[in-house]
């Protein structure tokens, strides 16, 4: 009743690291499980498939998270490499050099009904990716109150997404309220000094006149030649 437990490990099975921090089913029932320094690896029940940096194109081999598309391709959120989708086949990388993410740092990746993907960074925020056009949701342009995501998951075209600090974000729709920059208002500065025309009958009658005293050149006093006796008392 209690059923038959198994454990794989870095011992027993091709894993490259003990310690696992995501599993999830692709399409087609295959397996793939995250790992942390060991890549990622694919299992079938019966048989093991590891990809890392040193025998693939993944980016890095700490793994965080593990989304299947409609398309099947596998969406790995890297530690540091940014997202690398594979289809079985290929690798193709995003990260912050060649596209509009915010952080290489990847925690969960979460995708819609619509096929978007939500990708949470570890400091920058919700990356939102329809398969052209990138849009980040974070801490100064929204009201997402954590730029640290934690995890997410979709419940019924809603997404919900734990942070770090400041509880569960609740979003529905396309995406949180973004809130547009606020430009600074441009405040007219009077100017210190007004001009005044050199007609004295524009000059307004509360007005005081200073009259303007040339400066004289300073007088140098030159010591008097003086002549001293000085008497001898003897």
């Amino acid at each position: 009743s209690n059923g038959m437990w198994k454990t794989y490990n870095d011992e027993n099975s091709s894993l490259l690291s003990n310690k696992v921090v995501y599993i999830t089913k692709d399409n087609k029932d295959m397996i793939w499980v995250g790992t942390q320094g060991g890549g990622v690896a694919s299992f079938d029940g019966k048989n093991w498939n590891v990809y890392t940096e040193q025998n693939s194109k993944l980016t890095n081999d700490y793994i965080y998270s593990i989304a299947v598309d409609d398309e099947n391709k596998k969406w790995i959120g890297t530690g540091g490499g940014g997202v690398v989708v594979f289809n079985d086949i290929y690798f193709v990388n995003h990260g912050t050099v060649n596209s509009m993410l915010t952080d290489d740092n990847i925690r969960p990746i979460a995708i819609d009904r619509d096929g978007n993907k939500w990708i949470g960074t570890y400091i920058g925020g919700i990356n939102k990716f329809d398969g052209t056009n990138w849009t980040t949701y974070d801490f100064q342009n929204s009201n997402v109150p954590d730029d640290e995501i934690t995890c997410m998951t979709m419940h019924k075209n809603t997404l919900y997404i734990g942070t770090e600090r400041s509880g569960i974000i609740k979003m529905t729709g396309s995406g949180p309220v973004v809130t547009p920059p606020v430009e600074a208002p441009v405040i007219p500065v009077a100017a210190a000094a007004t001009a005044i025309e050199e007609n004295p009958d524009n000059i307004p009658a509360e007005a005081t006149i200073i009259p303007v005293v040339a400066e004289q050149p300073a007088t140098i006093l030159k010591p008097e030649n003086k002549i001293v006796l000085v008497m001898d008392a003897a």
